[in-house]
């Protein structure tokens, strides 16, 4: 869930700098016009369009700090499954090692099994 909103912010963002880049292009081709009269009105609403295109940068760099905020998010949590499955793993051994002790019936393994199973333990 967290991931999808991370690409969906990739997405908007792409989406806002296209619509500045092509509201840019436009607007630099209206201070290019060569007529005189509609120059001056053609330059003052050009250099308006390209003042208001400011809305790209702020959206980027709040989907950027959104991205990375998520990012560490996700970071957090997926360390704290890492911890607590190795926690479980580690209970689960203290408690076979446990069970093994409570059980007089079994003879207690050889040097060659305790290889065997510390071998087995590092897979």
């Amino acid at each position: 869930m967290l991931a999808n909103a991370v690409r969906e912010l990739a997405a908007i963002r792409r989406t806002a700098e296209e619509g500045a880049w092509r509201i840019l292009t436009s607007a630099e081709g209206l201070l290019s016009t060569d007529d005189n009269g509609a120059s001056a009105k053609a330059e003052d609403a050009a250099l308006s369009i390209i003042t208001a295109c400011g809305f790209d940068d702020l959206v980027g760099q709040r989907t950027t700090k959104i991205a990375e905020d998520s990012d560490s998010l996700i970071a957090a949590r997926l360390k704290r499954v890492d911890g607590a499955r190795q926690e479980a793993d580690a209970g689960r051994q203290r408690r076979k090692a446990e069970r093994m002790r409570k059980r007089p019936d079994l003879p207690a393994p050889s040097a060659e099994q305790a290889s065997i199973d510390a071998l087995f333990a590092k897979i």
